[in-house]
């Protein structure tokens, strides 16, 4: 610090670091002095910048362009990171208020990489350049303000530094001190270009190249070219924005820059289309499948069969809809035609109720439907519902699959599986395909098949504590579906502990034997023992490590025990002695 310090000193009493900002800028020293360079290290969040925090030094650098210590950012510095450490994304939204010669530059931190330690503030006399300075700030603030800025016209940006690197730079924010030395309008902007997500824009522009500095903008934007009846407004002095909740539609977009003494002409012109959302509607039909018995209604005179459904329509978009025609296709042929005019809200839905369907005879059938309509903005729809399998009063189907296993369940370690597929009534075909619900079962082999089959999968690792739950699912065309459960066990907090010795030392009778144990495994420090099922004949020393274990047999005979341990992490171990009592 204090040869920082000494070298802030000595600057501010040299002749060079008091010229006026008259002369045109001096380029900095492409190799500072050795002396320099070793006071002039990185700055952390903790220490003092070149600048020792003063608000005056920003300035001076303003007026003195050619001073080194201005351009402390530009020095190689030693920089320590770790494995897989990143840089910062670049800072966003820089602004710039002035009041006299007061200054105060305002930004946003990244949004993405590591933290930051440090900003850099580059300063030039045109844009895009850093010939007036460029240093840290020795903070994570993302404000800073001075004092004593000289008249004239600056352009600024702001990039963030850690140990790992330095970002891109942020937006150029212009500024303008006092009476500019330009007294005409600014030249026009250049490079506009915008991009469109969703109902989203993003603008960004060049400022201008020469002439007199701007102090705004203003965006200008209208349905057709050249117009700008939709916007004419001024936007600040970012040379970018983003608009949110733009309406559906095409535009045309410019931007004019701006200062006291007026317009510039306008930038390049840039065409977006703004995409129309649109209506969508999910059909869900219940059941489906699914066996019944039939009964005789009025609704179906002569038939005993009658089967039900009901068949409820979702608006899934965010945008009105009006459901107004529904096509049935029933067993392949198309049947039945429905006019009426269902209105939907956004994210609504609408239950058409019981669907009735009356059968002479015991059968399987299929049914589908279509339906179509309108949504708010005019678009049409037409949505193919789910294809509808239904056994009329103990019909059977063509061809109907079953699965073994119905559950399979594994550890965390994961491992791989096969589910047998078998077709009924035997030797019967129909086009089927095996699906996975959870990503972490992966179907490895027989993925389809049009009979009898064997799938396989796998099963990934579990590094989570807690079990999860997938299914593999067999369906196809006019064929019930059926699934099969995979569950997983979650991965242990605890591991094994295993005890030594594995075999006890030859126990004689009427001799007393005992026996260091100890632990192989597990992670804790302290361990803690206990014998379980035992003849009687055994005691342990449960606060030992290692534990010790006596016995003493008065008689011949066998001999068995049960030694259980702990460790102070919750790993456990467990082992069972046993043998012939020597004599």
């Amino acid at each position: 610090m204090r040869t920082i310090l000494a070298a802030t000193l000595a600057c501010l009493l040299a002749a060079a670091c008091g010229r006026g900002g008259t002369g045109s800028p001096v380029a900095p020293s492409a190799s500072p002095s050795a002396a320099s360079a070793s006071a002039l290290t990185i700055p952390t969040a903790s220490s003092a910048s070149i600048f020792g925090g003063s608000v005056v030094d920003f300035a001076r650098c303003l007026r003195s362009s050619g001073d080194a210590a201005c351009f402390s950012a530009a020095r190689p510095v030693a920089r320590v990171s770790t494995a897989g450490a990143t840089a910062p994304g670049a800072p966003s939204g820089l602004t710039t208020t002035a009041s006299g010669s007061s200054v105060t530059l305002t930004w946003s931190a990244p949004s993405s990489g590591d933290p930051v330690v440090t900003y850099i503030i580059e300063a030039g006399s045109a844009s895009g350049l850093a010939n007036l300075a460029s240093f840290a700030t020795g903070s994570t603030v993302t404000t800073f303000s001075t004092g004593g800025v000289p008249n004239g016209t600056y352009y600024v940006r702001v990039k963030a530094q850690n140990g790992s690197g330095t970002s891109a730079a942020s937006n150029e924010a212009v500024l303008v001190i006092g009476v500019a030395s330009c007294s005409s309008a600014p030249n026009a902007p250049t490079g506009l270009a915008g991009t469109v997500n969703a109902h989203t824009v993003t603008l960004s522009w060049n400022a201008p190249s020469g002439g007199c500095a701007p102090t705004s903008y203003i965006l200008q934007a209208g349905t057709t070219p050249g117009s700008s009846a939709v916007a004419n407004s001024n936007v600040g002095n970012a040379t970018s924005i983003v608009a949110t909740g733009v309406p559906s539609g095409s535009y045309f977009v410019r931007v004019v820059a701006a200062n006291a003494f007026g317009q510039s002409g306008a930038s390049n012109e840039t065409s977006l289309a703004v995409a129309q959302q649109q209506g969508a509607i999910l059909v869900t039909v219940t059941p489906n499948p699914v066996p019944f018995s039939g009964v005789a209604t009025s609704l179906c005179p002569g038939s005993a069969n009658t089967w039900y459904e009901s068949e409820a329509i979702h608006e899934v978009n965010g945008v009105g809809v009006t459901v107004l025609h529904r096509h049935n296709v029933f067993d392949g042929l198309s049947t039945n035609d429905f006019s009426f005019n269902y209105v939907i809200p956004a994210g609504g839905s609408y239950s058409v109720g019981n669907i009735v369907w009356c059968f002479s005879t015991s059968s399987s059938h299929t049914s589908q439907t279509t339906w179509s309509g309108m949504d708010a903005n005019g678009n049409t729809l037409n949505y193919v519902g789910p294809l509808v399998t239904f056994l009329a009063n103990g019909g059977t189907a063509s061809c109907r699959y079953s699965v073994s296993p119905t559950s399979q369940s594994f550890p965390a370690a994961g491992g791989g599986g096969s589910i047998s597929v078998t077709a009924t009534p035997s030797g019967c075909s129909a086009n089927w395909s095996a699906t996975s619900s959870a990503s972490f079962v992966t179907i490895t082999g027989g993925a389809s098949g049009t009979t009898s089959g064997t799938i396989t999968y796998s099963v990934a690792p579990n590094t989570g504590s807690t079990s999860r739950t997938g299914t593999v699912t067999i369906g196809g065309t006019a064929i019930p579906t059926v699934s099969a459960a995979i569950t997983q066990e979650g991965a242990s907090t605890t591991s094994h502990v295993t005890i030594l010795p594995t075999q006890l030392p030859i126990i004689y009778a009427f001799v007393t034997m005992d026996v260091d144990l100890s632990v192989t495994g597990g992670t804790g420090t302290g361990l803690v023992w206990s014998v379980g099922k035992c003849d009687g004949n055994f005691v342990i020393n449960s606060g030992r490590i290692p534990g010790k274990l006596v016995a003493f047999y008065p008689t011949g005979g066998k001999y068995f025990c049960e030694v259980n341990v702990v460790d102070s992490a919750g790993n456990t171990g467990s082992i069972t002695y046993s043998g012939v009592i020597g004599q």
